[in-house]
């Protein structure tokens, strides 16, 4: 919404005639992995998005809360890119997970080449989230992710799947499991 409203401002000012602006707008399919929603199946929904950063993950999570109020929502979360990877925001993560109910922290993508004083430290991060009231699960990969998360699925919950990856492809394969 931020984005469209900036361009809309920007191709004013530049004078560009509304009608066309219009057009534009309504034409418009979104990106790729930017909330995008994957689908429904018995009462659940399924978004896939690239949030890697606090601050984006805060900001998906609480469109997801706003679109979905009242439904449980599921953040599962792949620490991938350069910064989240590492403890340079290690107390900025508790906020940005503050409005989901169900939180899963995915294994450090090269944990190996970070030292071990410069890493995320995920067992601190879950006491943190922990003492805020929520449910939060360690679990390493997608596929040990999908095989405890379906399970425990229920009607009008969330999973909001968030990587700088395909995070193995997460979403699709929960969908899919969901379907059978």
């Amino acid at each position: 919404m931020q984005n469209a409203l900036a361009a809309v401002a920007l191709l004013d000012f530049l004078r560009i005639d509304r009608r066309r602006i219009l057009q534009g707008l309504k034409s418009f399919q979104g990106v790729r992995r930017r909330l995008e929603f994957k689908g429904e199946s018995g009462g659940i929904a399924v978004y896939d998005d690239f949030a890697h950063h606090p601050t984006a993950v805060k900001a998906s999570i609480s469109a997801i809360k706003e679109t979905h109020p009242g439904g449980k929502i599921w953040a599962l979360f792949q620490p991938r890119s350069n910064t989240s990877v590492t403890n340079i925001f290690q107390e900025e993560w508790s906020e940005a997970f503050r409005q989901a109910d169900t939180i899963v922290i995915a294994e450090l993508h090269r944990k190996e080449k970070i030292p071990l004083q410069r890493r995320l430290n995920r067992e601190q991060l879950k006491i943190q989230l922990e003492a805020r009231n929520k449910e939060v699960f360690l679990w390493n990969d997608a596929e040990e992710i999908l095989a405890n998360i379906i399970n425990r699925l229920k009607q009008d919950d969330i999973v909001l799947v968030m990587s700088n990856s395909d995070f193995g492809g997460l979403a699709g394969k929960i969908l899919n499991a969901l379907q059978y």
